[in-house]
């Protein structure tokens, strides 16, 4: 557990969004921040919900949101360390945009947005950067939309295989393995297709020996075909 000033003046300096910020105005942040540490599936908060907090990822992964009447869900986003999520909500004040879950346990830093509009008024560099993080959100979600409704599933699986290599993948002589725990419905949830369909394809990539599973994670045998399916998108 995480309790001195110090202990979380060293988290906020492995953080991109912070990098090169000075060293007082730091400290200061350090001293209101809060440290989460997050189990598998835990809900750090629901789509509707209020919220002041900008979290950021400091170790695990999570998984942005939604959830249909029907109960069926749709991610958006994979978040990883150095990842920040939750600045709509704490711009506006209009309730959190989506649900975000832990995919497996995490550590996170809690920031209350009065802390964090102080820093920004000091350190301008911080609020183009947050900016910066809010325009790439925007586009990735205009990415996924596309993808859904313009590509067809071994494409848009191919595209998400490349990118959470690229993010999660650790190599081995057998090729990448993508370090995300992932259920067989949410690899579905990933790509907008059902649990059988992506089951389907990804047999048919590992009898062709493109990826394969290896207990709860895949492995990509042969990333630079895999690219070359991506990129012919």
């Amino acid at each position: 557990m995480v309790r001195s000033r110090q202990e979380k003046l060293d988290l906020l300096r492995r953080v991109p969004l912070f990098a090169g910020i000075a060293e007082e105005a730091l400290a200061s942040l350090a001293a209101e921040l809060r440290v989460l540490d997050v189990k598998r599936r835990d809900e750090i908060f629901h789509r509707a919900d209020e919220g002041r907090d900008l979290y950021v990822v400091v170790e695990g992964s999570l998984k942005a949101m939604t959830t249909s009447r029907e109960g069926d869900d749709v991610v958006f986003e994979v978040m990883g360390p150095g990842d920040v999520f939750g600045e709509c909500a704490m711009m506006d004040d209009l309730g959190r945009t989506q649900t975000v879950r832990a995919i497996d346990s995490a550590r996170l830093l809690a920031i209350d947005r009065r802390d964090l509009f102080t820093l920004m008024r000091e350190q301008p560099e911080v609020a183009l950067r947050l900016l910066g993080a809010l325009s790439a959100r925007v586009r990735n979600l205009c990415r996924f939309f596309e993808d859904v409704h313009f590509l067809n599933l071994p494409e848009r699986l191919a595209k998400k295989l490349v990118d959470l290599a690229k993010r999660f993948g650790r190599r081995r002589p057998d090729g990448i393995r993508i370090d995300l725990v992932l259920s067989q419905e949410e690899w579905g949830d990933l790509v907008g297709a059902t649990r059988e369909s992506v089951n389907k394809q990804l047999k048919s990539w590992a009898e062709a020996g493109l990826v394969r599973r290896s207990g709860r994670h895949l492995i990509v045998e042969k990333p630079l075909e895999l690219e070359a399916l991506a990129r012919e998108i």
